[in-house]
C-alpha cells in the first residue's frame, strides 16, 4: 500500500491540472454534504452545549389526550415540586419559562429576553459560571422573593461591555433593582433555552418583575413551565419514564382526571416530541429535499470524475499492459488505480471539511442576519468521519468502473500501435455521460419548478385579509410604570384620540395581543367541547382583540357576527372555518360552547384543584359561546391554515398592537402626538403590514434559491463532463479524422462525427432525466403553491438550457477537430 501511495503521488504530481480539477470538483460536493451534516447535527441532533455530563440531562414532557405530545409547556410549577420530592430516578428536577423584560434606566432602557428558572436550574444542568455563583436555594421562595439575577455571557458582553466588576453590582430590571450574582458560561449561551436571553432570574422573582399582573396571571403553582432533570446514577431514560408514569397517574388521579403518559428525552432540538407537529415539519421536509439534491449532485460529480479517470486510464493503456506483461494481476492494477482515486478523494475530503467549517456560518448569517445562533454549527468528529467515508465512497464510485474497464482488454491489444482502448457495445463513457445528463435534468427541472412556484406565490398569494393600507403600531411603555388598569386607560385614550381625528384620516382600527405576522404565534389555549373530559382538549392558538380588529383587516364573517363593545364582559369567541370544521363537522357552530383553559399542568389547573380538595370541580367552568365564524386566513402561516380563534381583550396584561387601515399614508405622526399627549415617555413605531408580508415571502424564496444554486452547480458539472467526453473523443479519433479529411470530408462531416458519437447517450440521459423529473415534481407538488408540476415553461427552459450547455461543452473540442491537419495526424502514426 505504501508503494501504491508513493507511486500515486508521483503520477498525480506529473499532472497537476488533472489532480486540481478532480480535487476541486469533489471538495465542492463533499463540502456541501459536510455542511449539511454540520447544520443537521448542530441544529437537530446535539444536546445543549455547556452541560456537564449531558447524557444524564433529560427533558420531560406529557402526552395529550389525542396521543400527541404537548407543543407548549407540559407541566405546571406545582407539578415540578411534586416530581422533585417523589422521583427517585432523578437527581434533580428544574423548571424554566420565558419572559420579556427591560433592563437599564432613563434613555438607556431596552427590552431583552429573560429565562425565569427554579433556583436549582444551573445545578441540575451542571452549567459552569464564567464569574460569580449560581442561585441559592433560599432565593426562590414564593413568599420571600429575592431580587437576584445571573447574566448570560452574551448579555454581559453586550449590555455591560464585559466588565468583570458587574458581579455584585445592582442593575434595574423592569425598573426594579436586581443584584447580579453571576455570569453563565459562554458555551451555554448557544443552548436552545438560553439563546438570546440577556439574564436569568429566579421564578419567585416574577412577582417583583410584574407586580401589576399578580391578579391576572396563574397562581405560582399553576404557572406553565418547561421541565429538565438529571438522571440519578445508574438510572436510564426507560426507568425514569416508568417511575414518572406512576407519579403522573397519581397526581392526575388526585385531581380527578384520566391518567396521562410521560415522555423522557435528551435535550436535542429534534428530540422534543412535539417538534414535527409544532411547525418544524416544513423545514425537515426542506432538508430532506436538499439532501436528495445533494445526493444527485454527488452522483454527477462521481460520473464526471469517472469520465476524467477513464480518459486518463485509457491514455495509460500501454503502461498498464506492460505492468501486466511483467506479472501484475488485474486485481493489483485495479488496486493501484483505486489507490490514486482514494488519494484524490481524501485530499478533496480534507478541503471539504475546511469548507464545512466556514460555510454553515455564512449560510445561517445570510438566512438569519445574526452572528450568533442557538446551536453549535462547527464540524465535530462525526462530521469529519462522515466526510472521510464520503470521500472513500466517492473514490470507489468514480474509480472502480474505469479501473475495471481499462484492465479488461488483452495485453496484445493494449500494446498495439493503434490502440483505441478496446471497444464495447455500451461504452462506459456514454453511460457516465448519460448519468450526468439525467441527474442534471432532474435537479434543474426541480429547481425551475420551485422557483416558478415561488414566483407564482409572490404574484398570486392571497392572505385572506387586507394588507395594503394596513399598518401595525407598536407602543413601548415605560418599564414598571403601567399596571393593567393604567395600561387599559392609556389605550382607551389612544382609541379616543383616533376617533377624534378628521373624517377620512383612518378607515378602521383595532387592538390585538399579536399582529398578523404570517407565522404561528399567539396564546395557546387547551380547547374542548363542553361536556368532554379535560384530556380531550386540543391545543389551539388564540388572539385577544378589540372590536374593530376584524373590520380593520376586512376578514369576512361567514356566519354569526363580529365582536361588539358589550362582548368584553361576555364569555364569547369567534372561530375560523378550519376550527369550526374540526370541532363541529357538518354542523353550525353558532351558539355552541367550548371550554378554553390557558393553564399548563397535568390537567387544566388540576394541581390546584387537587390541593383545594375539589377534584374535578367545575370541569366546564370557563366555557365560551361561539358567536361568529370568520373566513380562513393566512394570519399564522403562508402555506396552510390552522385552527384559530379570537376572544375579546379583557386583561390587558401585555402591551397590545394597534392596527390601522387608511386610504392614504399611515397617520404615524398623529398617532405619536396622541401618545405623547397621554405620556411623553412612550415610544411609537409604525410598520406597514405589507412589508412584513414581503419579508416572509422573501424567506420562502430561500428554498427555491438554494435549489437553483444546486441546479446551477449540477449544470456546470454536467457541462464540464460533456466537454471532457467530447475532448476525449477528439483525441481518440484524431487519426480517423485525419484520414477522413484527407479523403475529402468537410468540417460539417467532422462535427457530425464527433457529436453523433455521443448524441445517443445525451438523448437517453435526457429522456431518463425527464421521467425522473416527472416523478420528482409529484413529490414537490405541495411546495409549488398552485403551479402545475408539468409546467411547460420549466421543462422547456431546462431543455433549452441543457442544449446551450451541450453546445458550449462541445465548442472547443469540435473546433479542435475541424482544425486537424491530415498530414500531421497521419505523420504521428
Amino acid at each position: 500500500m505504501t508503494k501504491d501511495l508513493v507511486y500515486a503521488l508521483r503520477t498525480l504530481r506529473r499532472q497537476p491540472g488533472f489532480a486540481a480539477v478532480v480535487v476541486v470538483v469533489l471538495a465542492a460536493v463533499i463540502g456541501l454534504h459536510a455542511t449539511l451534516a454540520t447544520v443537521l447535527a448542530g441544529v437537530l441532533l446535539r444536546p445543549w452545549p455547556g452541560l456537564s455530563d449531558p447524557s444524564r440531562v433529560v427533558a420531560l414532557y406529557l402526552r395529550d389526550a389525542n396521543g400527541g405530545a404537548r407543543i407548549g409547556p407540559s407541566f405546571a410549577a406545582g407539578d415540578v415540586a411534586a416530581l422533585r420530592a417523589e422521583a427517585r430516578t432523578l437527581d434533580g428536577v428544574a423548571a424554566m419559562a420565558s419572559d420579556d423584560v427591560r433592563i437599564g434606566e432613563g434613555d438607556a432602557v431596552r427590552g431583552v429576553g429573560a429565562l425565569v428558572v427554579s433556583a436549582n436550574f444551573f445545578d441540575v444542568l451542571g452549567v459552569a459560571m464564567a464569574q460569580g455563583r449560581r442561585f441559592a436555594g433560599d432565593e426562590d421562595r414564593g413568599g420571600d422573593p429575592r431580587a437576584v439575577a445571573i447574566l448570560s455571557y452574551d448579555g454581559w458582553r453586550g449590555a455591560f461591555g464585559g466588565d468583570p466588576a458587574v458581579v455584585g453590582r445592582t442593575i434595574r430590571v423592569n425598573d426594579v433593582p436586581f443584584t447580579v450574582v453571576g455570569i453563565a458560561a459562554r458555551e451555554f449561551g448557544s443552548a436552545e433555552p438560553a439563546y438570546e436571553r440577556a439574564l436569568f432570574v429566579p421564578m419567585a422573582a416574577l412577582s417583583l418583575l410584574h407586580p401589576e399582573a399578580s391578579g391576572t396571571r396563574p397562581a405560582a403553582d399553576d404557572r406553565p413551565v418547561d421541565v429538565v432533570a438529571r438522571l440519578a446514577r445508574g438510572a436510564t431514560r426507560r426507568s425514569a419514564k416508568g417511575e414518572l408514569d406512576v407519579l403522573v397517574r397519581r397526581l392526575t388521579s388526585r385531581a380527578g382526571a384520566p391518567p396521562v403518559e410521560s415522555i423522557v428525552t435528551d435535550t436535542a432540538f429534534l428530540s422534543h416530541p412535539g417538534r414535527i407537529s409544532g411547525g418544524v415539519a416544513g423545514p425537515i421536509i426542506a432538508l430532506a429535499l436538499v439532501s436528495s439534491g445533494l445526493a444527485l449532485v454527488w452522483l454527477i460529480a462521481c460520473a464526471n470524475v469517472g469520465n476524467l479517470l477513464l480518459a486518463r486510464a485509457a491514455a495509460r493503456a500501454s503502461e498498464i499492459a506492460i505492468r501486466v506483461s511483467l506479472g501484475a494481476s488485474r486485481a493489483r492494477i485495479v488496486r493501484q488505480l483505486l489507490t490514486e482515486g482514494l488519494l484524490l478523494g481524501l485530499a478533496a475530503g480534507a478541503l471539504g471539511v475546511a469548507v464545512a467549517h466556514e460555510l454553515p456560518t455564512v449560510i445561517l448569517r445570510a438566512v438569519g442576519g445574526t452572528a450568533r445562533f442557538p446551536f453549535e454549527v462547527t464540524p465535530d468528529a462525526t462530521t469529519i468521519a462522515y466526510a472521510v467515508l464520503l470521500a472513500a465512497a466517492s473514490a470507489v464510485a468514480f474509480g472502480l468502473a474505469p479501473a475495471l474497464h481499462v484492465t479488461r482488454t488483452e495485453i496484445a491489444v493494449r500494446l498495439a500501435p493503434r490502440d483505441s482502448g478496446g471497444s464495447a457495445r455500451v461504452p462506459l463513457r456514454g453511460v457516465l455521460l448519460g448519468v450526468q445528463v439525467a441527474t442534471s435534468v432532474v435537479l434543474l427541472v426541480s429547481a425551475a419548478l420551485l422557483v416558478r412556484g415561488a414566483q407564482h406565490q409572490a404574484g398570486t398569494f392571497d392572505p385572506g385579509f387586507t394588507v395594503d393600507g394596513v399598518s401595525v403600531v407598536a407602543f413601548e411603555l415605560p418599564p414598571g410604570a403601567y399596571d393593567a388598569a393604567r395600561r387599559r386607560a392609556f389605550f382607551d385614550g389612544v382609541a379616543g384620540g383616533l376617533k377624534a381625528l378628521p373624517p377620512g384620516s383612518i378607515a378602521a382600527h383595532g387592538f390585538a395581543t399579536f399582529e398578523p405576522n404570517f407565522i404561528m404565534r399567539g396564546y395557546q389555549g387547551m380547547v374542548r367541547l363542553a361536556g368532554q373530559a379535560p384530556l380531550a382538549a386540543k391545543r389551539i392558538p388564540y388572539i385577544e382583540v378589540t372590536p374593530g380588529f376584524i373590520d380593520t383587516l376586512q376578514i369576512p364573517i361567514v356566519a354569526g357576527r363580529d365582536f361588539e363593545d358589550a362582548d368584553e364582559e361576555r364569555p364569547v369567541v369567534i372561530v375560523n372555518e378550519t376550527m369550526a370544521r374540526q370541532l363541529w363537522p357538518n354542523e353550525s357552530p353558532i351558539g355552541r360552547r367550548v371550554v378554553v383553559a390557558g393553564g399548563a399542568g397535568l390537567i387544566e389547573h388540576g394541581a390546584s384543584r387537587a390541593r383545594s380538595g375539589t377534584p374535578g370541580a367545575n370541569r366546564d367552568a370557563g366555557s365560551r359561546e361561539v358567536i361568529g365564524v370568520m373566513k380562513d386566513t393566512h394570519i399564522s402561516s403562508l402555506t396552510s391554515v390552522a385552527p384559530l380563534f379570537y376572544t375579546p381583550m379583557r386583561t390587558w396584561t401585555i402591551v397590545p398592537k394597534l392596527l390601522i387601515r387608511s386610504d392614504g399614508p399611515p397617520p404615524s405622526s398623529r398617532i405619536a402626538q396622541i401618545a405623547a399627549r397621554l405620556d411623553r415617555r412612550i415610544r411609537v413605531e409604525t410598520t406597514p403590514l405589507a412589508s412584513r408580508l414581503e419579508d416572509r415571502l422573501r424567506e420562502q424564496r430561500l428554498g427555491p434559491l438554494l435549489a437553483g444554486v444546486l441546479g446551477g452547480f449540477a449544470l456546470v458539472l454536467a457541462t464540464v463532463g460533456m466537454s471532457g467526453v467530447f475532448a476525449y473523443a477528439v483525441r481518440q479519433r484524431t487519426r480517423e479524422i485525419g484520414i477522413r479529411m484527407a479523403l475529402g470530408a468537410q468540417p460539417a462531416d467532422v462535427v457530425r462525427l464527433i457529436l453523433g458519437g455521443h448524441s445517443r447517450a445525451v438523448v437517453i440521459g435526457l429522456a431518463a432525466g425527464l421521467l425522473g423529473a416527472l416523478a420528482a415534481s409529484a413529490i414537490l407538488r405541495s411546495r409549488l403553491h398552485g403551479m402545475s408540476p408539468f409546467d411547460p415553461v420549466a421543462y422547456g427552459g431546462v431543455a433549452s438550457l441543457l442544449a446551450l450547455a451541450g453546445l458550449a461543452a462541445s465548442y472547443i473540442p469540435v473546433r479542435r477537430a475541424v482544425r486537424v491537419d491530415p498530414v500531421v495526424a497521419l505523420r504521428c502514426e
